[in-house]
């Protein structure tokens, strides 16, 4: 796995399923060190957003992430570095590796779902950028 500070682009990776998995469920693992790049220090998940709901509109500079769809789908819209990518997330078998300095925006696709966001800091309000043409204006010195 890249370590966290060499992911400069958003990336998909995908999580391998436990070959023990049967009847009683499937057990899929992520574990510190092999999926998540960083020391957690945040969970939250958003839920409960009705089919067109748009949720983010803002960028972290310090902040890295990893979005899981855990049930239903999510159009994902991230921009760094004035290159844009679009992610349409609805499996539970692989998790968006979101870096720092980037704008996310994101769409809620379908009913019912949830959002699953795992961050390397807790929540700090000055490492918020609201303003998309202030984003835009201080992109080249973030």
């Amino acid at each position: 796995m890249e370590n966290l500070e060499n992911i400069v682009e958003p990336k998909i990776f995908n999580i391998k399923q436990n070959k023990n998995s049967n009847v009683s469920g499937i057990l899929n693992v992520i574990e510190n060190g092999e999926h998540i790049l960083f020391n957690l220090k945040r969970i939250f998940y958003v839920h409960g957003a009705e089919i067109g709901t748009i949720r983010g509109n803002h960028a972290n500079m310090k902040q890295a992430m990893i979005i899981l769809s855990i049930t239903g789908s999510h159009k994902i819209d991230l921009e760094i570095n004035s290159r844009h990518y679009n992610f349409n997330m609805s499996s539970i078998n692989e998790y968006l590796v979101v870096p720092k300095k980037t704008w996310i925006k994101y769409e809620v696709t379908s009913p019912n779902s949830i959002l699953l966001v795992l961050c390397h800091d807790v929540f700090k309000s000055n490492d918020y950028i609201n303003d998309y043409n202030l984003f835009k204006k201080n992109e080249s010195m973030l």
